[in-house]
C-alpha cells in the first residue's frame, strides 16, 4: 500500500498558461467517475488542494462529480469538493509563499523561482515539466534538480503514475545556498558562461 501523503497539497502553474498540468488534475477517462489524479491523492490521504492556475483555461466542471460548489468569485476563485478533497482555485497572487508554507506537498511547474522557493521551504516537491515548450531549459533544470535527489520531475502524461509512486522520504533535503551560487548553477546548466 502506498504511503499516506500530507493532507494539504499546493499546485502552481506559474503566471503563464500550462493547461497540460492544470487539465490532467481534472481529467477522467470515465465521465461517471472522479478525475484519476484527484481520486488517487484522496486515496493517499489528501484532504485539501489549493491550485494557483495562472492564465490556464478553467476546466469544465460539468463532468465533475463535485459534492457542492462552495463559492465562485468573479475574479476566478472557486472552492468546491471532489472525491472528498476540498479544492480551492485562484488565478494569481502577488506572493505564493504562504501557500507553499501551508502545503505538505508542492506540485509545481518547472520555473526556477517556484522550484527554488519550494526547496528553500523544505517542501516535498513534484515538478511537472511543460513538454510543449521549445528549447525547454525548464526541463533541463527540473531533471538536474531531480538528479540531485531534491525533487521528482515528470510531465503531465505521467503525473498520475508519479503521484501513485511518490514517496517523499526518498527525497534529499535541500541545503540552502546563496542566490548567487544558485544563479551560477542555473547559468552553468543552461550553458551561459561569464
Amino acid at each position: 500500500m502506498a504511503q499516506t501523503l500530507a493532507p494539504n497539497v499546493f499546485v502552481t502553474v506559474g503566471t503563464t498558461r500550462f493547461d497540460g498540468l492544470f487539465g490532467v488534475l481534472f481529467h477522467s477517462d470515465d465521465p461517471g467517475s472522479p478525475p484519476q489524479c484527484l481520486q488517487l491523492i484522496a486515496n493517499r490521504g489528501v484532504k485539501r488542494l489549493r491550485i494557483q492556475y495562472g492564465n490556464s483555461a478553467m476546466p469544465s466542471l460539468d463532468g465533475l462529480h463535485h459534492d457542492q460548489i462552495k463559492s465562485k468569485g468573479a475574479d476566478g476563485t472557486l472552492t468546491f469538493v471532489v472525491a472528498g478533497i476540498e479544492i480551492e482555485m485562484y488565478r494569481l497572487k502577488s506572493n505564493i509563499e504562504e501557500d507553499m508554507k501551508w502545503a505538505g506537498l508542492v506540485i509545481s511547474h518547472a520555473g526556477s523561482g517556484s522550484i527554488l522557493e519550494s526547496l528553500q521551504l523544505n517542501k516535498p516537491l513534484i515538478v511537472v515539466v511543460n513538454d510543449t515548450l521549445a528549447d525547454n531549459h525548464q526541463a533541463e533544470l527540473a531533471f538536474a534538480v531531480e538528479n540531485q535527489g531534491h525533487c521528482i520531475a515528470t510531465d503531465p502524461r505521467h503525473l498520475a503514475k508519479t503521484l501513485g509512486d511518490f514517496n517523499p522520504s526518498t527525497l534529499r533535503p535541500f541545503v540552502p545556498v546563496s542566490s548567487s551560487l544558485f544563479s551560477g548553477i542555473v547559468n552553468g546548466l543552461m550553458g551561459y558562461v561569464d
